[in-house]
């Protein structure tokens, strides 16, 4: 479109296919036609877990500067977690992630620990085909499903604890030596963390 010898480009965005919905006569034609000179195509979050990392990182600068609050970035433990989620709301659910990270954040560095509850039982580790709703109500020996859900518990409580055994035991009204246990039996790891060989010197 030209005006005054300058030239107007107009961006939209939609998340459905303008198309069908021009072919079921829930759009107008004329408008898509007008619009759609060039279109691209983007594939949802959960199709590009490569691009997570430098969008959430992106998103995280721009909260910070419209909130004053300066920042370092995300851990790479964060970005973990975060590449590991399906985002069913797309890049709109992550801004609003981020934000609320950076709201609840004392550190320049942002860790996992400051990811919602229902996004660390959800990844990494966990089962990516299946959401927390579809292993209560999917197929599936009840020891299995048991088991799923309760590794997605610890990994959570562990995450959003930094780590601290002793705080995560008492949270789940376990023993130490009973979360460590079942901590071993779900093969869960702390990010980052080099093995060490004395027991003793695990975080208390």
């Amino acid at each position: 479109m030209r005006r005054n010898g300058s030239i107007l480009r107009l961006l939209g965005g939609a998340d459905r296919d303008l198309r069908a919905e021009v072919a079921e006569g829930r759009f107008r034609a004329d408008l898509y036609h007008a619009l759609a000179r060039t279109t691209l195509e983007v594939p949802p979050l959960r199709e590009r877990p490569g691009d997570l990392g430098i969008l959430a990182q992106s998103l995280l600068f721009e909260a910070a500067a419209a909130h004053g609050k300066p920042v370092h970035g995300l851990s790479e433990d964060a970005i973990r977690f975060l590449a590991g989620y399906d985002w069913p709301g797309n890049l709109r659910e992550l801004e609003n992630e981020i934000t609320r990270m950076l709201i609840f954040s004392q550190d320049s560095l942002l860790g996992p620990e400051l990811i919602s509850r229902h996004i660390l039982q959800a990844a990494p580790g966990a089962r990516p085909d299946l959401a927390l709703d579809a292993v209560l109500a999917g197929r599936g020996t009840l020891k299995d499903r048991v088991e799923e859900v309760e590794a997605r518990i610890l990994r959570e409580t562990l995450t959003r604890l930094k780590w601290n055994k002793s705080r995560a035991a008492q949270e789940l009204d376990l023993s130490r030596v009973g979360l460590r246990a079942k901590i071993e039996r779900y093969g869960i790891e702390e990010p980052g963390k080099v093995a060490q060989s004395d027991p003793q010197s695990e975080e208390e």
